[in-house]
């Protein structure tokens, strides 16, 4: 067992795994995301948040897609970002970003490689699960929605075998064949 301590100034919201390579996404209280690799005591890079200004919102969740060449993050404010991701590291912005939420963005998952995910948060007439497509413009890139979960959906699971997705709530999980 070999411990290494990382300085990363704030608290650590969220760590999140590339799936293959050797690095980690770590997304803290203040917004800010950052990219690490195992071993090493400092950060590789740090990505632009969705979010302009110096109050960024608190980072919720941090997702590799299944082959790691995009990732995204969610905040307390409603918003989901979209980067891609290769280990040249050449862009810190997104590519796509949106509020998704209009009280907080808590999970997403991706459901495919290609262009198309899931929320779960908490918005006004509990649509609190939704499908997106990046390929259309941001404003009507929601896809579905689905009213569910009156306190707002917290987590998501996607079994692409079964074209399944699974949300999670307060003492409640709903299904939804996709």
């Amino acid at each position: 067992y070999k411990r290494q301590d990382v300085d990363h100034d704030v608290v650590v919201q969220w760590l999140e795994s590339h799936p293959s390579f050797p690095y980690y996404l770590s997304g803290a209280v203040n917004g800010s995301i950052m990219l690490w690799q195992f071993g090493v005591a400092q950060p590789i890079t740090t990505y632009r948040s969705h979010v302009k200004g110096h109050n960024l919102p608190r980072v919720m969740r941090l997702k590799f897609n299944w082959n790691g060449t995009k990732f995204s993050s969610c905040d307390k404010n409603g918003n989901v970002s979209l980067w891609r991701f290769n280990t040249l590291h050449e862009s810190t912005e997104p590519y796509w970003s949106h509020s998704c939420h209009n009280k907080q963005a808590l999970d997403m998952v991706f459901l495919n490689a290609g262009s198309f995910f899931a929320t779960a948060g908490h918005s006004s007439k509990s649509q609190n699960v939704k499908l997106w497509d990046t390929l259309i413009s941001p404003q009507y890139a929601e896809v579905a929605s689905f009213k569910c979960h009156e306190d707002g959906a917290s987590s998501l699971q996607y079994c692409p075998k079964n074209q399944e997705l699974y949300s999670g709530g307060k003492k409640e999980i709903y299904a939804f064949s996709i």
